[in-house]
């Protein structure tokens, strides 16, 4: 006779899911706040997340306040696909010295100098533009060297790739006139959500386009950064 499952579940051969608890990821506020609405939060303080989008919508500047709050440690910008705006940064209180750009043309140098700063304490955030696919285990590495850095990974690139990856949070983006749209496709402990927009227009208002009298005239413009 096969076992009750009350006894399976005595031997620890079966749990339940509505019986476990899980804690939510710490994480740390964005600066939109429909974005900190949608993920309950904010960004995973540590991590491996994934922005699908095309290249120059404003996909930068949806990461810039965070960025400016995570002071005293170095960022990595990793083969960006244009000239690192340093004005911009400074305009949000980032400071250049701390700001490390490495252009590097093999994938394997790319993850290993990804994995490096990530896991070497030094680095908060680490961004990485990239249009291979990247397999799981190379995600996986990624992951845990963010883990035991205390740092964070976003990887930036323009389509999602087919392959499943172990991320702990997926965003594609789309333009739009004041912001962006967004979409979560894969979220730790969480659900894809519907589209949402993103307005950009309270911190970036002359990159964006905006019907009103005060700032007739102003369109959006390319990302720049």
């Amino acid at each position: 006779m096969p076992l009750a499952l009350d006894d399976l579940q005595r031997q620890n051969l079966i749990s339940i899911a509505a019986q476990r608890h899980f804690s939510a990821p710490a994480s740390q506020a964005t600066g939109y706040s429909e974005l900190d609405e949608a993920l309950e939060g904010g960004w995973p303080e540590t991590g491996v997340i994934e922005i699908c989008s095309p290249q120059s919508i404003g996909e930068l500047r949806l990461l810039l306040p965070a960025l400016a709050g995570s002071l005293q440690r170095l960022y990595v910008f990793i083969n960006p696909p244009a000239r690192i705006n340093g004005q911009a940064l400074t305009a949000q209180e980032i400071s250049l010295e701390h700001i490390v750009v490495l252009h590097l043309k093999g994938l394997q140098d790319q993850l290993w100098a990804a994995e490096t700063c990530l896991a070497n304490g030094a680095c908060s955030n680490v961004l990485f533009w990239q249009s291979c696919s990247l397999e799981p285990h190379q995600c996986k590495r990624l992951k845990l060297a963010s883990d035991k850095g205390n740092s964070r990974c976003f990887i930036l690139r323009q389509r999602r790739q087919k392959t499943p990856m172990p991320i702990d949070l997926g965003l594609n983006l789309q333009p739009q006139s004041n912001g962006v749209k967004a979409h979560i496709h894969k979220r730790r402990l969480g659900f894809p959500s519907d589209h949402f927009a993103i307005s950009m227009a309270a911190l970036w208002p002359y990159l964006v386009h905006q019907d009103t009298q005060t700032l007739q005239g102003n369109y959006h413009s390319k990302e720049a950064l």
